[in-house]
């Protein structure tokens, strides 16, 4: 069973060269799996004597190995089988002199039991016309297992001619199984070919197995003979259509546009039909329709009045939209034909035809200031074939049918064939901002007689706004608060907020230390030391724009560094005088402010000394040496007696400073300094 496969074929550079296959693509199981090994030489000599074996792996994961013996000079055979089904792999490989080559080849082992047989033939009419909606084939299947299972299968023409391709899946118990292939009434139809189909390549496949395809149909099936008007179809049909223009009074021009439409109706009766002509814009320009007597193919031709195409005033092509034809049967096409490009010209003249569009009233300035004198226009065109006389323009502030005030009415002399003039007046807007109708009515009075009325209103809207020539206000905040030095201690986070109370607040901007102009989308941290200028500004929606402001940040976090040098231990302890040195540094420089010190100029090269004296003097320095208030020493700076005055404390008698440089009577106790960093 099954059908002959390709070779796989191991090729190198230099050595040996493997080719190995299957006697077939698939096999019954139990059956025999032959294997053949071809071994060559690069320049295409057999290798004879190699070791040549194949293991095939079944889909449990157990394998079994076979030796393929030369049958001729350079090829090897051998067989293996197996009762499991499913996708095998079987392993050749050969060894020919230290040389050795592999190559896979797959095999697939179809359960025992699966078949299949001849299809039986069934039509289905789904919305009950009378024709067949689905052409089914079902294929009845003995499957060996449960499990889920797919049939595919290709329908032909008696031409041999691909009609459609289908598959069923089916969930089927072990057994017999049906598999119905429905093929689509309407694409057999639209294929355009009846008489006897035949059904081929049927295949089913496990999917469960790997999609192993276990059985296959014998031989063809060929259907008994239909006809094609039994297949789903449109009963009526539109089958395509042609155009031309008609000059009825010998004068040159189209006074007809003529659509003939190639109907197919399969059911004879009378039928209405009914059609719109519109511009390439979708403008409808005229509407036609007529009835007929239909009775299988015929032409019927819809007839479109040249002046009112030429009163459209749009060049073609054109399009027949809409299109019904309702009868025993019924069928509505939304575009059914589009016609040459006609130039409008080509289409009967009309007599005096005024319009005026929306899109051709304008105010300026434009949006309107409120309370202010602006200028209305409206274009106005003939386009007809003949000249008018004077007539009039009025416009009106609200709808003239319902109220409307009138703002001026303005008389043209007149106005030449197919030809415009742009109409002026001034008009002070209301006081009050908002949208407002203004209508512009042509020929009012009817002092015109013209080919159609329906075109000489129209609306436009003007809105009134208020004038801004403010800019927004922009404020700034900054978190947390500086100290009373105006110097901050922590990361600041900065927040600009934006007010435009009247055309409203478009964007904000900020600049940090001058790297450009950044738009400004939320709060943002500053947490470098140092000075910073910070510039803001915004503007509003109608370009009005804030003069920048500017704001210093000044941030320090670093406390500063104090030592005390020149008063050793060993100093504190003898009688003569001790002359201290207390020395702040800092990564700014410091200068005296307060009790304290603030950030000054840029600082002098080393550490800048504050105090140099006596001991008994440094009572004087300050308690918390620091560059400026909230940058301390992390302790404070506290007095140390020596161990010399802790004992006269004791009511030990001091000697007499030999130096002569204490206090008086020498009983002053020595000191030192202490600042806990």
């Amino acid at each position: 069973m099954g059908n002959d496969v390709d070779p796989v074929e191991v090729r190198t550079r230099g050595g040996i060269n493997l080719t190995a296959k299957a006697g077939a693509e698939f096999v019954a199981a139990g059956d025999s799996i032959g294997l053949t090994a071809t071994l060559q030489e690069a320049a295409g000599n057999p290798v004879t004597g190699a070791q040549v074996t194949a293991e095939l792996y079944q889909p449990s994961g157990s394998s079994q190995t076979v030796t393929l013996t030369e049958q001729a000079a350079g090829s090897y055979t051998g067989s293996v089988s197996s009762n499991v089904g499913g996708l095998h792999v079987a392993v050749v490989r050969a060894m020919k002199d230290g040389q050795q080559r592999t190559a896979p080849v797959l095999v697939a082992v179809v359960p025992p039991g699966a078949s299949l047989g001849a299809p039986a033939e069934t039509t289905r009419d789904t919305d009950g016309d009378g024709l067949y909606n689905a052409f089914v084939l079902s294929v009845g299947a003995t499957v060996p297992q449960a499990g889920l299972y797919v049939l595919s299968g290709d329908l032909y023409d008696a031409q041999g001619q691909l009609i459609e391709r289908q598959a069923v899946t089916v969930q089927a118990a072990a057994g017999n199984a049906a598999f119905p292939l429905a093929f689509d009434g309407a694409t057999i139809h639209a294929h355009g070919v009846g008489g006897s189909y035949t059904l081929r390549d049927v295949v089913l496949t496990a999917v469960d197995l790997d999609g192993l395809s276990i059985a296959s149909l014998d031989s063809p099936y060929t259907t008994r003979a239909y006809t094609l008007g039994q297949f789903q179809h449109a009963r009526l049909q539109l089958m395509g259509g042609t155009d031309q223009g008609r000059d009825t009074d010998g004068d040159g021009l189209y006074n007809l546009l003529q659509v003939g439409l190639e109907v197919r109706a399969e059911r004879a009766g009378w039928y209405s039909v009914s059609g719109r002509l519109v511009t390439p814009a979708g403008e409808e320009l005229d509407w036609a329709s007529r009835t007929v007597h239909l009775n299988g193919a015929g032409t019927v031709t819809l007839a479109f009045d040249g002046r009112n195409i030429r009163a459209g005033g749009a060049n073609g092509p054109y399009r027949l939209i809409d299109l019904m034809i309702t009868g025993s049967q019924a069928m509505v096409v939304p575009t059914a034909y589009t016609t040459a490009a006609y130039p409008v010209r080509a289409f009967q003249s009309i007599g005096a035809d005024l319009a005026t569009m929306p899109e051709r009233i304008t105010v300026n300035p434009s949006p309107a200031p409120p309370g202010a004198s602006v200028t209305l226009s409206a274009v106005v065109e003939n386009r007809g074939g003949d000249p008018t006389g004077s007539f009039p323009v009025a416009f009106y502030l609200g709808n003239p049918a319902q109220g409307g005030a009138l703002i001026a009415a303005v008389t043209v002399p007149g106005l030449a064939a197919e030809s415009e003039e742009t109409v002026t007046t001034q008009w002070t807007t209301p006081d009050r901002p908002g949208p407002y109708e203004v209508y512009v009515v042509l020929n009012g009075s009817r002092a015109v007689a013209e080919f159609d009325y329906s075109n000489n209103t129209s609306l436009h809207v003007i809105t009134v706004v208020e004038t801004d020539t403010t800019p927004p206000v922009t404020t700034l905040t900054l978190q947390p608060a500086p100290n009373e030095h105006a110097w901050f201690t922590a990361p600041v986070t900065v927040t600009l907020t934006a007010v435009d109370d009247r055309s409203g607040v478009a964007a904000t901007e900020y600049d940090l230390d001058g790297t450009g102009w950044v738009a400004y989308a939320g709060a943002f941290p500053v947490a470098a030391e140092g000075v910073h200028t910070l510039q803001f500004r915004s503007t509003d929606t109608v370009g009005n724009t804030e003069a920048a402001q500017a704001a210093e940040i000044r941030l320090d976090m670093t406390a500063p560094n104090v030592a005390i040098t020149g008063a050793t231990p060993d100093q504190v302890s003898l009688l003569a005088p001790v002359t201290p040195i207390v020395t702040v540094s800092d990564t700014v420089d410091l200068q005296p402010d307060g009790d304290g010190y603030r950030r000054g100029r840029p600082p002098d090269t080393g550490a800048r000394r504050l105090y140099r004296g006596r001991p008994d003097h440094v009572r004087h320095l300050p308690a918390y040496p620091r560059r400026k208030p909230g940058d301390r020493c992390a302790g404070p700076v506290r007095r140390v007696e020596s161990e010399r005055a802790a004992g006269q404390a004791a009511g030990r008698k001091r000697p007499a400073d030999p130096g002569g440089a204490g206090p008086a009577g020498g009983q002053a106790p020595h000191r030192r300094l202490e600042c806990r960093l």
